[in-house]
């Protein structure tokens, strides 16, 4: 067997560098959760869809800086962060949901059905094409007709 020496010159070296350095970056970029900008909905409807929603504000000091999420298909649970800052502090806050329907990292349902007693309740947690819901309704009457939603 005859095996050749390659020289690589400057410029292959350099290249493949390059593209050594944008495929760990790509790699990078993918694992890490993106932080989704958090919004307060006037209605169910509106935050199902995230539209005419309003992004969360300043309340008694403490301000939403987003949340992101966690998937584990295997387990069938999403892990959710609440992000928030507390006088300057970054506070994370989880929330852990389980028996969910995963699709994939963007699209899966964590909502929860509690029917007893003749009462139904229902809380909407899910996200579909990367836009984040959540609402409850009870009865078949949204509670306070409000959600929210990240996107």
């Amino acid at each position: 067997m005859l095996l050749a020496k390659t020289r690589l010159t400057k410029t292959q070296g350099l290249v493949i560098l390059i593209i050594l350095i944008l495929i760990l970056i790509s790699i990078i970029f993918v694992a890490l959760p993106q932080r989704l900008t958090v919004y307060s909905c006037p209605s169910s409807i509106d935050a199902e869809a995230c539209i005419r929603c309003k992004r969360q504000s300043i309340t008694d000091g403490v301000k939403s800086t987003g949340m992101d999420f966690l998937v584990n298909k295997s387990a069938a649970s999403v892990m959710r962060r609440d992000f928030f800052k507390v006088n300057g502090k970054e506070i994370v806050q989880p929330i852990l949901y389980e028996k969910c329907k995963i699709f994939d990292e963007k699209n899966w349902d964590c909502g929860e059905i509690d029917i007893s007693l003749g009462s139904y309740t229902k809380k909407y947690v899910a996200m579909t094409n990367g836009i984040f819901s959540s609402y409850s309704e009870e009865n078949f009457k949204y509670m306070n007709d409000t959600g929210i939603c990240a996107r």
